[in-house]
């Protein structure tokens, strides 16, 4: 993704939210970690979702990873996704 900020920010840390499976029976921990050091202007943050977990019939994000990046990684994958 990319991100437009008029000044310097930064946001390091982890954020875990408490979510019920679509059954109600179970809660899980979705858990997001950020390393994230943006510029003034324009910069790219990689978005990598390194664990999933199965709810009901659907495969969703468990652990995600968010960070800087100075440029497209070799082995990156475009994905267009219609809305």
């Amino acid at each position: 993704n990319f991100f437009y900020v008029a000044e310097d920010a930064s946001v390091n840390g982890s954020c875990i939210t408490k979510t019920y499976t679509m059954d109600m029976k179970s809660v899980v921990d979705v858990i997001t970690n950020y390393n994230i050091d943006l510029k003034k202007g324009w910069n790219m943050v990689k978005i990598e979702i390194t664990e999933t977990y199965l709810d009901g019939d659907r495969v969703r994000p468990l652990v995600t990873h968010m960070s800087t990046i100075q440029g497209i990684p070799t082995d990156a994958k475009l994905m267009l996704i219609e809305q």
